[in-house]
């Protein structure tokens, strides 16, 4: 389902987009996503759960509705239908597996809910899809693209293997945004001595080109993991304008080496020692902290 408020948030109703059997499955997953164009054209992404492989796994499908006229009608999201079956929500992805793992698995962090759509502000027949799924034996992180209001949907644009927390945002001169954080090591299941990476990509081609920038590069280790999530279920990318604007967690060593394209804290640090400070001058023990930035749009 989805809240929809007419009147800035006084009131809402809400709208159950999910029209088709949950099966075996009982409940759709947890990630439904929204995004809204200029023009009042109103996508959302969800997972739509079918059946179950086993007690942790699910195959769902990715679908995404539309709504064209701000969700004001009597009967919204259901601009968009699916061929195969004429129900509303076309589906971008069939039963693909989508893994329910609390505990550590992907680099100290549990993994199962990453999903993100985008609309390019001026001009709503683009939008973006991003969602991350087992293939067996990676959990990877896909990228697709509609060109005409979700009708049709290409083969992944971009694809990511050991990543998570994929975020799409799309800027008002069309420039297309992807941020995803990623593990990099020989074994990405815990103990893990490798790094976590957080890249923005950037792109006006629709993917077929594309501008990489790595935003932090910590270790995947430290600190221990106490409770999860460890890094967090999800980081966030909006567009404002022609900028990008963002949220992720990471290790917070005050390490210049792990922030390649710089980083500002606002608590006391000492950079030369990289050691985090408290009022009194004396070290912290590094934990998770979340970080902003801001890009322009190319």
């Amino acid at each position: 389902t989805i809240d929809v408020s007419l009147d800035g948030g006084a009131t809402f109703c809400t709208v159950r987009i999910e029209p088709r059997s949950t099966g075996g499955a009982r409940q759709d997953g947890p990630s439904v996503r929204p995004a809204v164009a200029n023009d009042g054209t109103v996508y959302v992404a969800y997972f739509g759960c079918r059946s179950f492989l086993n007690t942790n796994t699910a195959f769902s499908d990715v679908v995404v509705v539309r709504d064209d006229s701000g969700a004001a009608g009597t009967n919204p999201f259901r601009d968009l239908i699916e061929p195969a079956d004429n129900q509303p929500g076309r589906i971008v992805a069939k039963e693909v597996r989508i893994p329910w793992s609390n505990q550590p698995t992907l680099g100290n962090e549990r993994i199962g809910s990453t999903l993100s759509i985008a609309v390019q502000p001026t001009n709503s027949n683009i939008v973006y899809v991003a969602w991350a799924d087992d293939e067996g034996s990676t959990y990877t992180v896909h990228v697709r693209r509609s060109t005409d209001r979700g009708q049709t949907w290409s083969a992944d644009v971009r694809r990511v293997e050991n990543a998570t927390c994929a975020s799409v945002a799309v800027a008002t001169n069309g420039t297309a945004g992807f941020l995803y954080q990623r593990v990099t090591s020989s074994t990405i299941v815990p103990p893990c001595n490798g790094r976590w990476e957080t890249h923005l990509e950037q792109s006006t081609s629709g993917f077929s080109s594309y501008e990489n920038i790595l935003l932090a590069n910590v270790p995947a280790d430290n600190p221990d993991p106490e409770f999860l999530p460890y890094i967090g279920d999800y980081n966030f990318l909006v567009a404002i304008g022609n900028e990008f604007r963002g949220i992720f967690s990471a290790n917070n060593r005050p390490d210049r080496d792990n922030f390649p394209n710089g980083v500002t804290y606002q608590r006391n640090v000492d950079f030369n020692n990289k050691t985090l400070l408290n009022n009194d001058g004396g070290s912290v023990r590094v934990s998770i902290d979340p970080f902003y930035f801001s890009v322009p749009a190319r």
